[in-house]
């Protein structure tokens, strides 16, 4: 079974594009919890996964981000590279 197709616990360390996009909506990971961004404003970093009005879920950023509030699981790995993500909350099932 891929890493991908494996529910994510509370704890557990992320770093994929598909890891991101299995978890369910309302998922809150912490992007870059050890703090290492060379970007402070990017260090530990909130993000919730939401899918308002039965949209696309995208992760909705803690930070004023002007235009990338809210950002696909691809732009989180590869554009803004916040990861690794630390799973922090999982709605129940």
């Amino acid at each position: 079974m891929s890493p991908a197709t494996v529910p994510a616990a509370v704890g557990a360390i992320l770093t994929t594009v598909e890891e991101l996009d299995a978890l369910p909506p309302h998922s809150v990971v912490i992007a870059d919890p050890e703090g290492r961004s060379a970007r402070e404003e990017d260090r530990q970093l909130a993000m919730q996964k939401r899918s308002d009005f039965d949209s696309t879920p995208y992760w909705f950023v803690a930070k004023d981000a002007g235009m990338f509030d809210a950002i696909a699981s691809e732009e989180a790995v590869y554009r803004f590279h916040y990861g690794p993500f630390l799973v922090t909350w999982l709605p129940a099932t």
